[in-house]
């Protein structure tokens, strides 16, 4: 019997994934037009912003949360990535992940 793999990812990359492929020139990600509220609430949970590093001061972009109904976003993450990991999709080449 195959044992589950536990994948260790950065959040902030997956987002950025996601949103490459959400928003890229020539389309990728589809979506019914007539999808459920609650599914475009949780896929606009996080926004990007640039904001200070409190760590080290500089500026720089960063996902903030803007509500806690993210689970469906989440999801989308992380079926990205596995679909990234088995060479599924590719991220597009005009994107900062896709330039990579």
């Amino acid at each position: 019997m195959d044992r589950a793999k536990y994948v260790n990812f950065s959040k902030d990359a997956a987002l950025d994934a996601v949103s490459s492929l959400r928003y890229a020139k020539d389309a990728i990600w589809h979506a019914s037009t007539n999808v459920n509220p609650r599914y475009s609430r949780h896929m606009n949970a996080f926004q990007k912003r640039w904001a200070k590093n409190k760590r080290t001061g500089r500026m720089e972009w960063e996902w903030f949360n803007a509500h806690n109904e993210d689970h469906l976003m989440d999801c989308e993450c992380m079926v990205t990535i596995r679909a990234l990991q088995r060479g599924l999709i590719i991220l597009p080449p005009d994107t900062e992940q896709g330039a990579r």
